[in-house]
């Protein structure tokens, strides 16, 4: 969570200081995109995550999690402009999805408990697009920043990862990825514009060894169990353009 709060900061500093580039008036009769803005992202989308379990350990056909969730954050960014032509830069951070899945065995006297979960997410990405009157049509990619935590526990029925005699492979770090997709942005007031953007993040493959706690045998299993974590997201952004004021 610092550090993904930490690399927003020192990128939405970055581009404060950015040297003025060159930049031509936009097209006759068109909104003017240039400059710098901030404010607020809503997000909801389709969240996956895709499971191995290598040795059979528990569970040889591990359950593939999806399902919808929403998140909230902050955006920052500038725009240069030369005629039609519009690139720039753009941070955000957002709170971040959960997902959860149980399988049990046995008449649910044992099983395995899946978790994976986006604490919070960020992306440092270029944008590059066309404004057309007064609206502005974009595509976007670069760096996704994720604070991840997996995990596969053993169900005995009531125990989880903190438990001795509980087999458990869990997996939790900040993870980098992917993230591009396509926008559309449009003025609501003299300092203002709403975007609507797809945006897609993917993650990279990410492993832990199922590992018991008991005493006599702490390592007593070398099945590796795999994520893959990926989103769809739809998002909506309302930003105060101060650039000019």
């Amino acid at each position: 969570m610092r550090l993904l709060k930490s690399l927003m900061a020192a990128s939405l500093a970055i581009l404060m200081t950015l040297p003025g580039m060159a930049t031509a008036a936009p097209a006759p009769g068109g909104y003017n995109w240039s400059g710098s803005y901030a404010g607020a992202v809503a997000s909801g989308g389709l969240f996956t995550v895709e499971q191995e379990d290598y040795w059979c350990w528990w569970a040889c056909n591990a359950p593939t999690l999806q399902d919808w969730d929403a998140s909230i954050g902050l955006q920052a960014g500038h725009n240069w402009q030369n005629g039609n032509f519009v690139h720039g830069l753009v941070v955000d951070w957002s709170t971040g999805f959960e997902n959860s899945e149980s399988v049990r065995w046995n008449s649910n006297t044992t099983g395995v408990d899946w978790s994976a979960e986006w604490n919070s997410y960020a992306t440092i990405r270029g944008r590059a697009g066309l404004a057309a009157g007064n609206a502005l049509v974009f595509a976007t990619a670069g760096v996704a920043i994720v604070d991840v935590d997996y995990s596969a526990s053993e169900f005995q029925p009531s125990d989880n990862c903190s438990d001795t005699d509980v087999d458990c492979a869990a997996y939790s770090d900040t993870e980098y990825g992917f993230a591009g997709g396509i926008g559309v942005g449009y003025p609501v007031g003299d300092n203002m514009h709403l975007t609507f953007e797809y945006l897609y993040i993917g993650l990279p493959w990410a492993k832990d060894r199922y590992d018991s706690d008991e005493e006599d045998n702490p390592t007593d299993t070398d099945d590796y169990v795999s994520w893959t974590t990926s989103a769809h997201i739809g998002r909506v952004a309302l930003v105060w353009e101060f650039d000019g004021l």
